[in-house]
């Protein structure tokens, strides 16, 4: 603890110093981490040596018990409640901006000069590198194609972000891996920056679909060598 403290002592003089005595400083806490680190490893070794052999012990006394296979289900589906409570209370703020502000200024010209005018000027019109096709062309396709409301404008890519987080979960289920995608889509969730784009009214949200579904197209290939998910991923 004192090595610890001497640390993050350092650290904090060091961000203060200026000019000549930053280097010297930081050298300092460097090999003042070093040190912590080496007596933390050799402190830690009884502990280590005491604990985990007694541990391998009940592991070996447990295995193939039901009450153990019961536990873990438990502590996984907890750890699932808790990952995904957290993550829709961090992206909520988020989510909930990006549904109701304004829109930008090329989200405004989406609409305005393609989605809005229709199907057939949708998909044949691109005079500009700012004109997402495929987005406006579904987005003429849904009734209220010339609302500006946030949410309405936004529609797609929101169902279409919420859509990649359930092909994840779904397909880390389908593994066994259920905790590590809920972990992983959690994440995603929760990136403002991430969330600030795909959620635009624009094409980005169907971007994270299509490359989530050829994400698991190819991993499904990879595992099966099956036709059928190259032709999901062409």
């Amino acid at each position: 603890v004192i090595r610890l403290a001497c640390f993050v002592l350092l650290i904090g003089i060091a961000r203060q110093a200026s000019g000549l005595q930053r280097g010297p400083l930081w050298f300092l806490a460097f090999l003042t981490a070093a040190w912590a680190f080496m007596a933390l490893r050799r402190e830690a070794r009884k502990a280590t040596d005491y604990f985990v052999p007694k541990i391998h012990a009940l592991g070996r006394s447990l295995e193939g018990s039901q009450r153990l296979e019961a536990g873990r289900k438990i502590i996984g589906l907890l750890c699932v409640v808790i990952i995904v409570a957290i993550a829709v209370l961090r992206a909520w703020p988020t989510w909930s901006f990006k549904a109701s502000s304004s829109l930008r200024e090329d989200e405004i010209m989406s609409i305005v000069r393609y989605s809005s005018r229709g199907f057939v000027p949708a998909v044949s019109t691109y005079n500009l590198a700012r004109n997402h096709v495929f987005y406006n062309v579904v987005s003429s396709l849904i009734p209220g194609a010339k609302s500006t409301l946030p949410i309405r404008a936004r529609l797609i890519s929101f169902l279409a972000v919420l859509g990649s987080l359930a092909l994840l979960i779904s397909y880390s289920s389908t593994r066994g891996w259920t905790l590590p995608g809920v972990a992983c889509a959690g994440l995603l969730a929760v990136n403002f920056g991430t969330m600030n784009s795909v959620l635009e009214a624009r094409g980005y949200g169907l971007i994270l679909l299509l490359a989530t579904l050829a994400s698991v197209a190819f991993a499904q290939w990879s595992r099966t060598q099956s036709r059928t998910w190259l032709n999901v991923m062409a």
